[in-house]
């Protein structure tokens, strides 16, 4: 019973984190800061891919990403 429980939040947390609109930009109007923050705000894999919105901007950053089903996809603005 439990496992099932755990199965079902995990499955719940990853539905809002598919919904909720991850916007990264430099001046501090979006999300997160950085690309890197965005990423790290994710679950390590996902069945459906994530998209993360980057604001045009210089971000002076390596970015380190490991975790599955992610897109990374630059917006005006």
């Amino acid at each position: 019973m439990k496992y099932v429980i755990v199965v079902c939040l995990l499955f719940l947390i990853n539905q809002l984190q598919a919904q909720k609109k991850l916007i990264v930009d430099a001046s501090g109007n979006g999300n997160f800061l950085s690309i890197q923050a965005a990423i790290n705000s994710l679950t390590d894999s996902a069945v459906k891919p994530r998209t993360i919105f980057i604001k045009k901007g210089i971000y002076k950053e390596k970015i380190f990403l490991s975790k599955h089903n992610v897109v990374l996809e630059v917006i005006g603005g």
